[in-house]
């Protein structure tokens, strides 16, 4: 677990499944899984509370250089999922779009 530990070094302390997946570069859901049980169950990480954060404790932090906070992948990740929204085009002509 030691390489994929590593992949973690910098980022921020509560990051979410989608984030941890691009961060460990993991291509299914269920490798992901997998991989995040397995830390749990070594205590590396936690799952911070029901908004289904992942975090990880103090005691790793400094090693790690991981600092407290959501990390900014995952504010990203939300910002590309709200412009995608924004961007659908609608068929109704009394709508009027800027892009």
């Amino acid at each position: 677990m030691k390489p994929k530990v590593e992949l973690l070094k910098n980022s921020k302390a509560e990051m979410k499944l989608n984030v941890i997946k691009k961060k460990l570069r993991v291509n299914s859901k269920k490798g992901i899984l997998e991989i995040v049980n397995a830390l749990i169950t070594r205590g590396f990480i936690s799952q911070a509370n029901s908004s289904g954060y992942y975090e990880i404790p103090f005691i790793y932090r400094d090693a790690l250089n991981v600092k407290q906070g959501k990390d900014p992948l995952e504010r990203k990740v939300v910002m590309s999922k709200n412009r995608k929204k924004e961007n659908k085009r609608t068929d109704d002509p009394n709508q009027l779009s800027l892009f």
